[in-house]
C-alpha cells in the first residue's frame, strides 16, 4: 500500500482513509546525531516522522509521551512511537504495522521486559516497549486511557500490555533476532541488550547514554543509507533529509 503523506503541522500518513502519525521525543540530554540520522533513515523509507520535543529529564518519557497523546484528537486514528535510537529495517515497516492494528483491538510493538519490578513475586511480564510501539486511538479509549509513565507495575509503556492483557485485547509483540550484546532477561529464555535487532523489522540501540550503543546506532544507519547508495549509485551525502523538531 503506497503512503500518502498529509502535511497539515504534523505530518501525518493515510491508509485507506485513516490516519497514522509517527512520532519520537527528543529532548537535550542526548546526541544530536540520533536525531539527524534517524530523520534520514525514515526519510530514506519515505516514512514522515515528526521529532516533537520533550523536556529531558525534567520529565521522564513517559510523560512526555503522555502530555502529548492528550492533545490527539478524532484528525489522528492511529499512533506509532519511536524512540530517537530505534529504526526501521524495511519500506513496508508501516504497512506491516497498519495491518497488525488496524483491527482497532491490537497493540503492536518490540518485545521488552522490566526486569527491575516484580510484580506477584516475579519480573517475568513481556510487554509492547515504546521504542518501536502502535495503537489506534479506538484502542487506547478502550483501553481507558492508560498511562505511559512509570506506575509500581509497569516501566514507560509497560501499562498499556498490561490493561490489554486485563481486558481481552490482543498484544502482538516482535521478539529478537540478533542482540550485539546481551544484558536483559525477556521471559521464555530469551534476551535483549545493546544493539538489538527485533525480527528484520526494527533495530533498537538502547542505552543511548553508551558511546557503543551510540556507535552501532551511527553505523545501522550508515548501513541502510549506504546499503541504498550503492544500488542508486549516490554517496550517502546526498541522502540526508533536513532535520526539524516541533515543540507541542
Amino acid at each position: 500500500m503506497k503512503n500518502r503523506i498529509v502535511r497539515q503541522g504534523l505530518r501525518f500518513l493515510e491508509k485507506g482513509g485513516e490516519r497514522l502519525l509517527v512520532v519520537a521525543f527528543c529532548g537535550n540530554n542526548r546526541p544530536p546525531e540520533f536525531v539527524e540520522f534517524q530523520q534520514k533513515v525514515f526519510a530514506h523509507f519515505n516514512i514522515p516522522i515528526n521529532h516533537l520535543f520533550a523536556d529531558f529529564p525534567n520529565c521522564s518519557h513517559g510523560e512526555g509521551i503522555d502530555r502529548f497523546v492528550a492533545t490527539i484528537n478524532d484528525g489522528c486514528d492511529y499512533l506509532l512511537l519511536f524512540d530517537t535510537d530505534a529504526l526501521p529495517l524495511r519500506r513496508d515497516f508501516i504497512d506491516i504495522a497498519y495491518d497488525k492494528i488496524r483491527d482497532k483491538r491490537t497493540v503492536f510493538g518490540v518485545a521488552q521486559q522490566s526486569n527491575h519490578i516484580a510484580v506477584n513475586g516475579t519480573v517475568n511480564h513481556v510487554y509492547a516497549g515504546p521504542c518501536a510501539f502502535a495503537i489506534s486511538r479506538k484502542m487506547y479509549i478502550g483501553l481507558g486511557r492508560p498511562t505511559f509513565a512509570e506506575t509500581p507495575r509497569s516501566d514507560c509503556a509497560e501499562e498499556i500490555t498490561w490493561r490489554a492483557e486485563e481486558l481481552g485485547y490482543t498484544i502482538c509483540l516482535m521478539f529478537p533476532s540478533h542482540v550485539h550484546e546481551k544484558r536483559w532477561r525477556l521471559g521464555n529464555g530469551h534476551q535483549f541488550g545493546i544493539g538489538t535487532t527485533y525480527g528484520d523489522c526494527v533495530f533498537h540501540a538502547f542505552a543511548q547514554a553508551e558511546e557503543e550503543s551510540k556507535q552501532l546506532f551511527l553505523q545501522k544507519c550508515e548501513e541502510i543509507l549506504n546499503r541504498s547508495a550503492s544500488r542508486n549509485g549516490k554517496n550517502l551525502a546526498h541522502r540526508c533529509a533536513e532535520t526539524s523538531i516541533l515543540k507541542p
